[in-house]
């Protein structure tokens, strides 16, 4: 994606949000500064597990893989 784009729509967002906050009554926006610190800090640990696991090449799952075995079926 471009960079030029991104800080561009990053940029955009953060006016929005701001833009929202001030129509917001005053307590209401402290909680929106907890949400907001609290989105970034998710954003910011989700960002670095998915780099963690690219560069480790390493992909958590769920469970075990079984091996699947086949035969032949002779059909008359």
């Amino acid at each position: 994606m471009n960079r030029e784009f991104v800080d561009k729509m990053i940029q955009a967002k953060q006016m929005e949000m701001e833009a929202i906050r001030c129509l917001l009554p005053e307590p209401v926006r402290g909680h929106m500064d907890v949400i907001s610190r609290e989105f970034k800090d998710m954003a910011r640990d989700m960002a670095k597990e998915v780099v963690f696991s690219c560069c480790t090449g390493s992909e958590k799952s769920g469970g075990q893989e079984t091996e699947h075995r086949t035969s032949k079926v002779d059909i008359e």
